[in-house]
């Protein structure tokens, strides 16, 4: 867990081949079930389509599929996952969490690192303007950069408060059961895994 631009993707995926053990997210679920054509995969489909959340109970029901598979036996990471403290309750009820890595990075941190991610509209190529290289053509195809809509101080500042408001109290739940393990993502992806590693004794 941590706010976005903490590099949450980045370490999951570091972490997933080191340990042997899948990352799973439960956007991944919803589209791979959605795109199914089974009654539940109709079902999220109309839900996803019309724009609403899926509901806590149907999500929890999917994951709890997807954590009965083989490769679930040795453990697994969540990605994504819980975002409410319903989902968290109801986690509690399926799985046993053996720990919460939280990345703790400050939001001004955060602000300069989304906000200087470009995007190519051609090869989908992410550049961020605060490294090296060209800040306005994509340095794999040429084409020129964009800025999504959701890359925006504006709008970057609206998704920290939600995560403010929805997040945090998860974390804090599950701090008061010595499950949280805090990790500095202020600093490279690199610094950040080796960190876990360390907390995780690895």
């Amino acid at each position: 867990m941590g706010p976005q631009g903490s590099g949450k993707g980045t370490a999951a995926q570091e972490l997933s081949n080191i340990l042997k053990i899948p990352t799973i997210s439960t956007g991944d679920l919803f589209r791979t079930e959605a795109a199914s054509g089974s009654e539940l995969g109709n079902r999220l489909k109309s839900i996803i389509d019309s724009g609403s959340l899926v509901p806590d109970e149907l999500t929890v029901g999917i994951l709890k599929q997807r954590l009965l598979q083989d490769d679930c036996k040795n453990g697994y990471m969540l990605d994504g996952f819980p975002r409410t403290m319903e989902q968290a309750r109801l986690l509690e009820n399926i799985s046993q969490i053996d720990k919460v890595l939280y990345l703790d990075v400050d939001f001004d941190t955060v602000i300069e690192r989304i906000g200087g991610r470009r995007t190519c509209p051609k090869c989908g190529h992410i550049h961020n303007v605060k490294f090296a290289g060209d800040p306005n053509y994509c340095s794999v195809c040429g084409t020129k950069y964009v800025v999504r809509a959701d890359d925006t101080e504006e709008a970057i500042r609206k998704r920290l408060d939600t995560f403010t408001q929805k997040t945090l109290p998860i974390v804090e739940h599950f701090r008061q059961k010595g499950l949280v393990l805090s990790v500095d993502a202020s600093r490279t992806p690199e610094y950040t895994l080796k960190q876990i590693l360390k907390g995780l004794g690895k």
